[in-house]
């Protein structure tokens, strides 16, 4: 015959024991699945994919950031108001969340300095974990967009010189 020892003590702390582990491994998922991802490359999950019990989250403040300081940085290697042709706003909802999208078109002037403003934009993103998702150099236009991987926060159209039109 088996003799147990502790009796329903030792069981209830056992119990207590595994819940507790239960509610950390639950708590600390993503980084767990970060950490799991380094070791087994199948348990990585798709970077498209959102839990769905993650509530929608509100990106206007942080897509204000970003508009703030693409306009800040514009100002500051030569892109002024007076060479603004057209600037509009769009406010976007989903079930990811609400952000808004702002549009500037502008006019390249002579003055206007493409490296500088590409090293401090490149930092900002850098810093607040933003993007540069779109950047396309056509004949007589230049089209950036920034945002972060799922949604466009900032999109900056220059026109080069000879396409000087206003709407």
């Amino acid at each position: 015959m088996i003799k147990h020892r502790g009796g329903v003590l030792l069981d209830v702390f056992f119990i207590v024991v595994l819940c507790a582990g239960g509610f950390l491994a639950w708590k600390h998922r993503e980084d767990l699945w970060k950490r799991a991802s380094r070791f087994w490359p199948a348990c990585a999950r798709p970077a498209s994919s959102q839990p769905v019990w993650q509530k929608p989250q509100n990106h206007l403040q942080r897509s204000a950031k970003a508009q703030a300081a693409t306009r800040r940085f514009l100002d500051d290697v030569g892109l002024k108001e007076r060479d603004l042709v057209k600037s509009w706003n769009q406010e976007y909802e989903n079930e990811r969340g609400r952000w808004l999208e702002s549009t500037m078109e502008f006019n390249l002037p002579n003055r206007f300095n493409t490296g500088v403003f590409l090293e401090k934009l490149g930092a900002f993103l850098n810093q607040e974990g933003l993007f540069l998702m779109t950047d396309q150099n056509k004949k007589n236009t230049w089209l950036i967009e920034l945002g972060d991987k799922q949604r466009v926060f900032q999109r900056v159209i220059v026109n080069k010189k000879g396409d000087h039109t206003r709407d």
